[in-house]
């Protein structure tokens, strides 16, 4: 199998951190709001959020990565779709629980199913951009005499 490209993970996981931060600076209030007294007990200073949002990114980049390759993704319309599969089959569903048997607010399971689905949808497309055009690398590499 082909190796990752690692310069695009990187790029995705920064945009990931990016993408989280400006979202939740939109949507904080009605986010926090959904947390009820949960929000009280948050640490802003805790590092551990970070790095486990990190270390997610890294590996759900990774693995869409993957996915785009094995599934012979050719355009950029079907990594948007397999984006959004992905989304709807295993993204959202897993908010879902979580959130309800954590007893938080259904606006924050929006909000956060949201975030989800553009990080999705970007990184997808972003990865078959970048495969595709290592691919046209390739190809005129091979071309040559």
């Amino acid at each position: 199998m082909r190796s990752h490209n690692h310069k695009a993970v990187a790029t995705l996981v920064l945009f990931n951190l990016l993408l989280g931060f400006g979202w939740y600076s939109i949507f904080l209030k009605v986010w926090m709001d959904g947390f009820g007294d949960l929000a009280q007990q948050m640490d802003p200073a805790d590092p551990i959020p970070f790095i486990a949002s990190i270390i997610s990114a890294v590996l759900m980049t990774y693995a869409l990565s993957w996915l785009l390759f094995v599934t012979k993704t050719q355009t950029l319309k079907r990594a948007a779709e397999v984006g959004f599969i992905v989304w709807v089959g295993f993204g959202a569903p897993s908010l879902v629980p979580y959130m309800a048997f954590g007893g938080v607010g259904w606006a924050s399971t929006w909000v956060n199913a949201g975030e989800l689905f553009v990080l999705i949808e970007a990184s997808c497309m972003v990865l078959w951009l970048w495969q595709s055009k290592a691919r046209k690398n390739q190809l005129s590499v091979e071309a040559k005499p």
